[in-house]
C-alpha cells in the first residue's frame, strides 16, 4: 500500500508538472470543469481567496489577486462563454454580452447561464455580406452597430428579431454611441461627431458645429458619461469633448497619435494607444489641451480598455497577447513597465490577440480575435 500511495503521488507531480507546461490548453473536463482557459501562473501553493493550499484546482499565483472569497474552483479561472470567429469588440447589454465580428460582419447576443461554467448561447442579431461590424453600443433597450461595408448604422433587440436601419450611406463608419433618443457616430473620414435619431426618423446632423480643428480626421473610439461626448482623432493624436447637446468641441489632450479605445470614469479619461511606442494614458474630462499624462508604456497591437473605481484593465492584442490590469494610481511619479514592480499586472497571458474588453461589479469579459480553440469571448472573476 505504501508503494502504491508513492507511485500515485510520482504519477499526480508528473501529471501537474505536464499541465503546467501545457498550461495554455483548453480542457474539456477533469477538476477545471468545461472550458477552462489556465492562466499560465502555476506555483503549486496558493492560499488566495476561493483557493486552498494543494487545491489542484485553483493553484495560480495570479489568480489569487482577483479571485473572489466565495468563487467555486471553476469560476477561479477563465470561462470560455462562445467561440465567435472574429470577434474584435463586445458591449454589456441587458445581462448578456454584444460581440461584433471583423471577419464574418455579425452582431450577436450571448446570454451567459447561470452554472460555474458560465457557458454562453448567442443569437445573430444581424450580419454584412460585405465586411467588418464594429462599433456596438447600447442605449438600455436596443442594440446599436456600425455595418461599415454597408454604409450603414442599425439596431435591434438583444432577443433577436429583425434588425432595423437607423442610419443609411454614412460611408467610413467606425463607432457608435447610444444616448437617449439618439444614436450618435464618428467615422475615418470625418473630424467630428454626428447624430440621427434612434428610431431612424428624420436626418443625420453635425454635433459638433463647426468641426473641431487639429488637422486629422481618423476617428475612433466615441463615449459618453451623460454630459458629454469623448472621442479622438488617431492620426493627430487630439482627443476632444463636446456636450451631448452639440455645440463648438473643446481638445481635451494630446500626443495620442495611434490611439485606438477609450474608457470613460467619474474624473478621467483612459486612453489605449497602439504601437511600439504605446502604451495607457490618462486625460482629465475637464483638459486643457496638453499632453496626455503616460501610464505604462508598453508595446500594444489592437488594445482595447475599460475601467472600475480602482482599475484599468486592457487587452494588448496580440498573438500571444495577454489581459492587463494597473492601479490607478501606479504612475503618480511617471509612467510605469507592464510586469514591473507596481505595474501593470498580467492577469490572464497566453491569449490569442485579445481585443475588446469590459468589466462590471464582478467580471472582466473579453474577446480573442483568433482562429484556434481561443476565439470568441471570455469572462472571468476581477
Amino acid at each position: 500500500m505504501r508503494y502504491r500511495h508513492l507511485f500515485l503521488g510520482l504519477l499526480t507531480a508528473n501529471a501537474a508538472a505536464l499541465l503546467f507546461f501545457y498550461g495554455c490548453d483548453l480542457q474539456s473536463g477533469g477538476t477545471g470543469g468545461p472550458g477552462v482557459f489556465d492562466s499560465g501562473f502555476d506555483t503549486g501553493t496558493d492560499t488566495g481567496p476561493g483557493c486552498t493550499e494543494g487545491d489542484p484546482t485553483c493553484t495560480d499565483a495570479e489568480v489569487s489577486t482577483h479571485c473572489e472569497f466565495d468563487a467555486s474552483p471553476v469560476e477561479c479561472h477563465p470561462a470560455h462563454l462562445n467561440g465567435l470567429f472574429g470577434a474584435t469588440e463586445l458591449v454589456l447589454a441587458d445581462g448578456g454580452v454584444v460581440v461584433t465580428e471583423r471577419g464574418p460582419g455579425e452582431a450577436h447576443y450571448v446570454t451567459i447561464s447561470s452554472d460555474d461554467a458560465g457557458t454562453g448561447t448567442d443569437v445573430l442579431l444581424g450580419s454584412s455580406t460585405k465586411g467588418a461590424i464594429t462599433g456596438p453600443s447600447t442605449d438600455g433597450t436596443f442594440v446599436y452597430w456600425a455595418a461599415t461595408a454597408d454604409s450603414q448604422i442599425k439596431r435591434a433587440l438583444p432577443d433577436g428579431g429583425s434588425a432595423q436601419s437607423v442610419v443609411s450611406s454614412e460611408s467610413n463608419l467606425e463607432s457608435t454611441a447610444a444616448f437617449g433618443d439618439n444614436v450618435y457616430w464618428v467615422t475615418q473620414a470625418g473630424s467630428g461627431v454626428k447624430r440621427h435619431l434612434a428610431d431612424g426618423g428624420g436626418g443625420s446632423e453635425n454635433v459638433t458645429d463647426p468641426p473641431p480643428g487639429g488637422g486629422g480626421s481618423k476617428g475612433r473610439s466615441i463615449v459618453t458619461d451623460g454630459n458629454k461626448f469623448y472621442w479622438l482623432l488617431e492620426d493627430t493624436g487630439v482627443l476632444f469633448a463636446v456636450p451631448v447637446n452639440g455645440g463648438e468641441a473643446s481638445q481635451l489632450a494630446t500626443g495620442l497619435q495611434n490611439g485606438l479605445a477609450i474608457a470613460v470614469d467619474g474624473s478621467d479619461l483612459y486612453i489605449a494607444v497602439r504601437g511600439t511606442g504605446g502604451g495607457i494614458y490618462r486625460a482629465s474630462r475637464d483638459g486643457d489641451g496638453g499632453a496626455a499624462t503616460p501610464l505604462v508604456r508598453q508595446n500594444l497591437a489592437y488594445p482595447h480598455v475599460a475601467t472600475d473605481k480602482r482599475y484599468v484593465y486592457y487587452t494588448d492584442g496580440l498573438p500571444g497577447g495577454t489581459i492587463w490590469r494597473l492601479r490607478k494610481d501606479a504612475a503618480s511619479d511617471g509612467p510605469v513597465d507592464a510586469g514591473g514592480d507596481g505595474g501593470a499586472e498580467p492577469l490572464f497571458p497566453r491569449q490569442t490577440t485579445p481585443e475588446g474588453i469590459r468589466v462590471d461589479d464582478q467580471y472582466i469579459y473579453w474577446v480573442n480575435n483568433s482562429t484556434d480553440g481561443t476565439r470568441g469571448l471570455w469572462r472571468a472573476l476581477k
